[in-house]
């Protein structure tokens, strides 16, 4: 098993938006890019919503979500797990991002989707 810890929230305080995911994976964390694994669908979808479909890379796509008032973050700060799997994840080495703060700091955030 292997201790994990998660990015920086992505985005700025203008966000009103708030995307979560549990853990990046061991590819992301390999390329450190949220969602970067080739099979994850995140980045094409939010191409599809906000950028005519027309496909980004990751420099492009943070840019995009910052112009969208989007901000990415996860659940997690970190944990011990093997592999990419939630369910993998050792539920006594869990420590969750400090949301208190989060919330103080990005105040105009009304959304939060997982």
């Amino acid at each position: 098993m292997t201790e994990q810890s998660g990015f920086k929230l992505l985005g700025n305080n203008k966000a009103h938006i708030l995307i979560l995911g549990s853990m990046p994976s061991v590819v992301s964390l390999e390329k450190q890019q949220y969602y970067g694994h080739s099979r994850n669908a995140f980045w094409q979808i939010m191409a599809a919503l906000y950028n005519d479909g027309k496909p980004v890379d990751y420099q492009q796509g943070q840019q995009l979500l910052q112009a969208q008032r989007i901000a990415v973050w996860d659940v997690l700060k970190s944990c011990v797990r093997q592999g990419s799997l939630d369910s993998a994840i050792e539920k006594e080495s869990v420590i969750i991002n400090d949301f208190d703060s989060l919330f103080a700091t990005f105040s105009q955030i009304k959304y939060v989707f997982f």
